[in-house]
C-alpha cells in the first residue's frame, strides 16, 4: 500500500501517465497470468514486484523479449532480461538483523527466524542468508528455528502456530521477523503468553504510520526495525525516462 501511496504520489507530476495496478497477493501462478494479460493488452511498460523469483522468470522474460520494457521493484529474478531494478539490498537487511541481534544478546542466546508465505522470493533468500551468515560468526548463538506462515490472510493461524513454537522452546530470547507485520504478530503472541518482556522482536520495513515500523517501536510493541525502501518513488521517474528515452540506470 505505501508503495503505491509513493507511485502515485510521484505519478501526480506527469498526467499524461496513467497507472493500471493488479494484485497477486504473493501467488506466482495468478501473478504469471496477470502479466500474461498486461503483455495482451500491449501496455507501454512493466513494473512488477516477483512474488518468487524462479516461477516468474519465464513470463517477465516474456514480456522484455516482446520489447516491452520491464521494471522490476523490491523483488529480482534469476535472470538479467529486464531494463531495471529498484531494490534495498536484502542481504544487507539480513546482515544489520544479525549485527543488532548479536548486540542485543551479548553473543550468546537463542534465535527464531520467522518469514511469510514467499519462500523462494529474492527478499526472503537476501534476509535469510544474511542473517543467518553474520551469526555463524557467533558459535554461541543458537539458530534455534525458522518458521514460515500466512500473516496476511491466515494471521489467526501464524499466531495459534507461532504460540506453540515459543511454548515448545522456552529457550527462545529473540526472534527476527522477516516484515513488521509478522513482527506485530509476534509481539501480541507474546503479550498473550507472558513473554513481552522476555524476547526481542526485529522487524524489516520501517515505514510511517499505525502499527508502521517506526510506530510499533515507539510504543515498544517490538524492539528494533530495520529501514527498507519501497522504492515507489524511484520506479516512476524510472519509468519516465524509459518512456521519454532518457538515460536511465539498470541497477
Amino acid at each position: 500500500q505505501y508503495l503505491q501511496h509513493e507511485m502515485e504520489r510521484e505519478l501526480a507530476f506527469h498526467p499524461e501517465i496513467r497507472l493500471f495496478i493488479k494484485e497477486e497477493a504473493l501467488n506466482s501462478q495468478k501473478q504469471i497470468k496477470q502479466i500474461q494479460e498486461l503483455i495482451d493488452e500491449k501496455v507501454d511498460l512493466l513494473i512488477a514486484t516477483p512474488a518468487e523469483a524462479k516461477p516468474v522468470t519465464p513470463i517477465i522474460e516474456k514480456a522484455y523479449a516482446s520489447g516491452m520494457p520491464v521494471i522490476l521493484v523490491d523483488r529480482n529474478i534469476i535472470s538479467n532480461n529486464y531494463s531495471a531494478f529498484i531494490g534495498a539490498s536484502n542481504y544487507k537487511v539480513g546482515l544489520d538483523a544479525g549485527y543488532y541481534t548479536n548486540a542485543l544478546l551479548n553473543g550468546k542466546g537463542n534465535v527464531l527466524e520467522i518469514g511469510g508465505l514467499d519462500v523462494g522470493s529474492s527478499a526472503d533468500i537476501g534476509r535469510h542468508n544474511g542473517f543467518r551468515d553474520f551469526l555463524r560468526r557467533f558459535p554461541h548463538i543458537d539458530y534455534v528455528a525458522r518458521m514460515n506462515q500466512d500473516w496476511d490472510n491466515s494471521a489467526q493461524e501464524a499466531e495459534s502456530e507461532l504460540t506453540k513454537e515459543l511454548l515448545n522452546h522456552p529457550e527462545i530470547q529473540l526472534i527476527f521477523a522477516q516484515n513488521d507485520r509478522i513482527a506485530l504478530g509476534s509481539s501480541r503472541v507474546c503479550k498473550k503468553i507472558g513473554l513481552e518482556n522476555k524476547i526481542f522482536i526485529i522487524g524489516v520495513d520501517g515505514l510511517p504510520g499505525p502499527n508502521g515500523g517506526i510506530d510499533l517501536v515507539e510504543k515498544r510493541k517490538i524492539t528494533a526495525t530495520i529501514l527498507y525502501p519501497t522504492g515507489g518513488k524511484e520506479a516512476i521517474q524510472t519509468a519516465v525516462n524509459i518512456i521519454e528515452n532518457k538515460p536511465f540506470e539498470k541497477e
